[in-house]
């Protein structure tokens, strides 16, 4: 029989292992929009929750990159602009997976087949793991799904912002939120949306008054369902952030590398979380806890 005090240590346990480690269970990395230099590929980094930091770059194997997002079939999206390219060849626009150990790039089979745009983000929808992309060029903005296996897109709708920026699905509740960074310079302020995914019309707009730069991507953490975006290239912050999805008050976190871009950074146009390497072996603890207290 077990005894008050033991099903009070595996309830201990059990709290512990799911609130202590909610942000070890996954590392938020982030990708450059394009090489500081113009030339060459963009990069990869792992980024510090609580300080914005980043460290550990891998180069990706493509030259562009529009947003980031962690698949259910577990491997992580990006997709170029129309002026981008993958392993060294020239694409009208493309889906591409990305190796998260090394940063080598893999285009899916086709590319969108949309028209030209230079700007947007990606994200599955947590209700019915179809696959989102937004997509800017000249001030238009529209919202599409991908066919994650031929990589065409399929147009939902049109969408009221101008420089769609960031994009990111809550867990759970499926809302789309969007970012739109405008495209001034010098940038004067910055638009928050939440968008119907079934059109792409607005269902709610709040202006954030942050100038942030021409690019920034968004994520929603898988546990503690924390909102956060980074922005970067022309005039950026080169910050990390969270948002208050009640108050759309936002907290800075930190920078996530030293100096302004172009010099230092492209500038950060994806977010996505990622399980950790010790995810898995965590969540089987807590499994095996649980059997034990249910004896």
């Amino acid at each position: 029989m077990r005894t008050p005090t033991a099903a009070l240590l595996v309830s201990t346990g059990l709290t512990w292992l799911v609130a202590s480690s909610a942000h070890a269970q996954f590392q938020l990395v982030g990708a450059e929009f394009r090489n500081p230099t113009f030339a060459g590929n963009t990069t990869l980094w792992d980024i510090d929750q609580a300080t914005g930091a980043a460290s550990n770059p891998r180069e990706i194997t493509a030259d562009v990159s529009l947003g980031l997002s962690f698949g259910p079939d577990g491997r992580l999206y990006s997709f170029t602009d129309s002026f981008g390219s993958i392993n060294g060849v020239p694409n009208n626009g493309a889906l591409y997976t990305i190796d998260v150990a090394t940063g080598a790039a893999a285009p899916v089979a086709g590319n969108l087949g949309l028209d030209a745009f230079g700007e947007g983000d990606l994200d599955f929808n947590p209700l019915t793991n179809e696959l989102f992309i937004s997509t800017s060029s000249g001030g238009t903005t529209a919202l599409h799904t991908v066919d994650t296996t031929t990589g065409l897109a399929s147009t939902i709708g049109a969408m009221d912002a101008t420089n769609a920026s960031g994009m990111a699905f809550q867990p759970g509740s499926g809302r789309l939120f969007l970012l739109d960074t405008t495209f001034a310079f010098p940038p004067t302020t910055s638009f928050f949306y939440e968008i119907d995914p079934a059109s792409g019309a607005t269902l709610n707009v709040v202006e954030l008054g942050v100038p942030f730069g021409t690019v920034a991507g968004m994520a929603f953490h898988p546990v503690t369902g924390e909102l956060y975006l980074a922005d970067g290239d022309f005039n950026g912050t080169n910050l990390l952030y969270t948002i208050d999805l009640n108050t759309f008050d936002l907290s800075v976190i930190g920078e996530t590398v030293p100096g302004q871009p172009p010099a230092d950074l492209g500038g950060l146009a994806g977010l996505a979380f990622i399980p950790s390497p010790g995810a898995a072996a965590l969540f089987a603890l807590a499994g095996c806890l649980g059997a034990r207290r249910r004896r």
